[in-house]
């Protein structure tokens, strides 16, 4: 018997993300809970830098679409004025929710970048994917 997965439910997963990630985190290093990724790294946590979101998939943070080789993904727009907090290497991004200290999505930067306390930097936009079971 073959595998499917309904597009709304995955839609309806990773809406779930985009209306309830109001902050986005540069980390150094995987995050493994939300305060590993609030904390910053001066403090003992991953944090480097962080820009508030706008919640909610279709406002011009988050977006849904079908993914690049099948199932939906999860489309984060680039942002402008990250604050960086932290001197270090940013390899990691997290979507936190602040409300409820929730840690909802944690990727790896495909380039990671040198970052140095007291700027503001850009950030490319990423997505996530969820593809179809085999």
């Amino acid at each position: 018997m073959p595998k499917q997965f309904s597009h709304a439910a995955l839609d309806a997963a990773f809406g779930s993300i985009a209306d309830n990630a109001d902050l986005l985190v540069l980390c150094e290093g995987a995050p493994d809970t939300f305060a590993d990724a609030a904390n910053p790294k001066a403090d003992g946590g991953r944090r480097l830098g962080s820009v508030t979101m706008a919640i909610g998939v279709g406002n011009g943070d988050f977006d849904l679409a079908d993914g690049h080789v099948s199932g939906r993904r999860l489309m984060v727009a680039g942002q402008d004025g990250v604050a960086i907090a932290d001197t270090g290497t940013a390899d990691h991004v997290a979507l936190l929710d602040a409300t409820q200290a929730q840690l909802l999505l944690t990727t790896t930067l495909r380039d990671p970048v040198q970052v140095v306390a007291g700027d503001v930097i850009s950030l490319d936009g990423f997505d996530d994917e969820i593809q179809d079971p085999d």
